[in-house]
């Protein structure tokens, strides 16, 4: 196949069109923290910074902790409270102007900032009293952790048990909840130490890295200065006369360079009172200038913007099902999911499928919807967010089986069957493939939803286990689909049902019918399915993907006792799905484009018809191409936010001013007709 397309801008592409608010990454530095007046009424103050000279930014997704043993490489496990907060990714966070303070303080009953005469206590009480949990006054926001839906948690990591020093941020098997708890970053009072730090964006579905350390300082006979990441992280001298750290307040008070927060002697330490604490505040002169420095457009200060994996380098793919089976024995079960390229990159050899989900009947093959009796297993599986499925050729199939009950001998690994490769998927207990994760609570036979009911990241298990409990097939009426990537932080929305298999004899509000979705879901009616197999049989020319939701293409035979053919499918289908003609809805579509308009987006858009200048860009990027009546040009950063877009119907030329943008690397989008032609371009200084 002839691949046309250059598939990294493709992918920041679908970052951004999944929610984007297309700002500026900002940071988050640590400016003061205190264990309140008392040892009551604990709040952390962070300070908003820019990347750029402009000046909202996004904060989504920055990570708020105490210690998790950055501060400590001879005792790592000192001041480890576990779990951390993180913002959450809502809009409160993507335009924040850098400034801003943000002060985060404990709502818990007896815990809130409370002592009369402290400094912005009216603004903290309101904050409290909102039905967000949030106020901003005098350019301060006031966060009341506890209850603003803004500031979420998540309970066991890290903690003393992952060191020898680096707490891990990734793999809970926790969801992030909302409301955040302020305990899970409590503050030591020993004498030993303990610490506050912000973390960049991490451990999410399109940010898999760990989050990386900041800014933070730390206090304690034990801790440490951390450098080499962020700004660094100060260790803070204090009184030797003390004999706790309860009740006492940590903030900067000097330096005028941009990594202040980063240099030790620029912080102080002293008992928490009304008149030394500042919560929402300037510390003092010298922090309001350094505040005023961080706040300034055009000749303000430049941070470094936190490190990103690279965008995703293949375009998104699609599944479709080739055949289900209940093996031999009734309970020896696998299914076959082919992979195919949608249509806004049928040319493309290697897509994306990272994020599809898989399940048997929830009432998409039931019109009378989700319910009991009618083959619905609590729970789902993903194809996780990994290397392994990021980039899957064309014209592969992928077999998922039921490893606790493999009464036939299916493998697992990759192997070649009617020239394409097979990845075999074992499901099994307890669970050691780490290629397909669960989800145990949704759907249910009340609930056809796939998403966490609070909005936040369903909280999937990798490696996923329990097949029979989860898409275990019913022996007189079931089904088995493959739905969109979703419920997830690059893909918000519920899955679009895609493709699937149903069957069954039931009758009245009991029926088992075609389900609608993106290509739709045959059902075929027989009794019992208990050792036999449902598989697309066609064998003619295939013309267009609409032949996988016909039942009559679809055909019963008996269940293999060998695994010597599963994993193939036709050869029609497999002709088809490679031959870069493909009709395949891509998610997010009503429908596929018809073939006329794929033969013209193919002319439109050769690579060498688009020209890119000059690159590097300082000023000016012109991007050439054939004229026509419906082009859109966008442009993106690493991040996958859309930073330029331009239609230029008719035209073929548009030109971007790119002088105030951020040095670096860069993707372009030329698309026609949904068709795309992309790349890379650099804007340099």
């Amino acid at each position: 196949m002839k691949k046309l397309i250059l598939s990294a801008a493709a992918a920041a592409a679908l970052f951004a069109s999944t929610g984007s608010f297309a700002q500026t990454p900002g940071v988050l530095l640590v400016n003061e923290f205190s264990k309140g007046t008392g040892n009551v009424g604990p709040y952390i103050e962070l300070l908003v910074g820019s990347t750029s000279a402009t000046k909202n930014v996004d904060v989504r997704n920055w990570i708020v902790d105490d210690n998790n043993g950055v501060f400590s490489t001879t005792a790592p496990g000192n001041g480890i409270t576990t779990g951390h907060l993180r913002l959450v990714n809502d809009g409160f966070w993507s335009s924040v102007p850098a400034g801003t303070l943000i002060l985060m303080f404990n709502n818990a009953t007896g815990q809130k900032p409370a002592a009369a005469g402290l400094p912005n206590l009216a603004s903290i009480n309101a904050a409290s009293a909102a039905a967000d949990g949030t106020f901003t006054s005098g350019g301060t926001i006031y966060v009341a952790v506890g209850k603003s839906p803004y500031v979420a948690y998540i309970n066991n990591i890290p903690n003393v048990g992952v060191f020898p020093y680096n707490g891990s941020y990734c793999g809970s098997t926790s969801a992030l909840v909302a409301p955040g708890l302020f305990s899970t970053v409590d503050l030591a009072t020993d004498l030993t130490g303990d610490g506050v730090q912000t973390r960049c964006p991490g451990c999410l579905d399109n940010l898999q890295s760990e989050p990386s350390f900041y800014s933070g300082a730390a206090y304690g006979s034990l801790m440490n200065a951390v450098t080499g990441s962020g700004i660094g992280g100060a260790k803070v001298t204090t009184n030797p006369a003390y004999t706790t750290f309860a009740g006492k307040v940590f903030s900067l008070t000097a330096g005028s360079a941009s990594n202040a927060p980063g240099v030790s002697a620029n912080w102080s330490a002293d008992t928490a009172t009304i008149a030394t604490q500042t919560p929402g505040s300037q510390n003092n002169a010298a922090n309001g200038a350094f505040i005023a420095s961080v706040a300034g457009t055009g000749t303000g200060f430049r941070y470094t913007a936190c490190a990103q994996p690279d965008p995703m380098t293949e375009p998104k793919g699609a599944l479709v099902v080739t055949e289900i089976s209940n093996g031999p024995s009734g309970e020896c079960e696998y299914v076959v999911l082919a992979v195919a390229a949608c249509s806004s990159s049928n040319d493309a050899e290697n897509v994306d499928v990272r994020g599809w989900i898989l399940d048997d009947n929830n009432g998409a093959f039931n019109p009378a919807g989700a319910g009991t009796g009618r083959g619905i297993t609590t729970g789902h599986f993903r194809l996780p967010f990994s290397a392994k499925w990021a980039a899957v050729p064309v014209g592969s199939s992928i077999v998922v089986y039921n490893g606790a009950f493999n009464c036939i001998g299916l493998p697992t690994g990759t192997a070649t069957l009617g020239g394409h490769n097979v990845y075999y998927i074992d499901v099994n207990n307890p669970g050691t493939n780490t290629d397909i994760e669960r989800y145990g609570s949704f759907p249910t036979s009340a609930n056809g939803n796939y998403c966490n009911p609070n909005g936040l990241t369903t909280p999937y298990v990798n490696p996923a286990t329990s097949y029979a409990a989860t898409v275990g097939l019913g022996n007189t009426g079931d089904g088995f689909q493959v739905r969109c990537p979703g419920c997830n932080t690059m893909n918000a929305a519920g899955p679009d049902f895609y493709h699937g298999i149903g069957y069954g004899t039931d009758v009245g509000a009991n029926a088992f019918a075609s389900a609608a979705g993106l290509i739709g879901g045959p059902v075929k009616t027989f009794s019992s399915l208990t050792g036999q197999r449902i598989l697309f049989k066609f064998t003619g020319s295939i013309s267009s993907s609409s032949v996988l939701a016909n039942p009559a293409n679809f055909d019963t035979a008996a269940a293999l006792t060998s695994p010597a053919t599963v994993g193939d499918y036709s050869a029609a289908l497999f002709a088809y799905l490679t031959s870069g003609a493909g009709d395949f809805p891509c998610c997010g579509a009503a429908q596929a484009r018809p073939a006329v308009q794929q033969e013209s987006a193919k002319a439109i858009l050769n690579a060498t018809d688009v020209k890119v200048y000059p690159n590097p860009a300082k000023a000016v990027l012109n991007i050439e191409f054939p004229a026509a009546q419906e082009v859109a040009v966008k442009l993106f950063d690493m991040n996958g936010r859309i930073v330029a877009n331009q239609n230029a119907n008719g035209k073929n030329k548009v030109s971007i001013n790119v002088a105030g943008f951020t040095p670096g690397l860069y993707f372009y989008q030329v698309i026609s007709n949904g068709a795309v032609q992309s790349g890379k371009v650099t804007v340099g200084k």
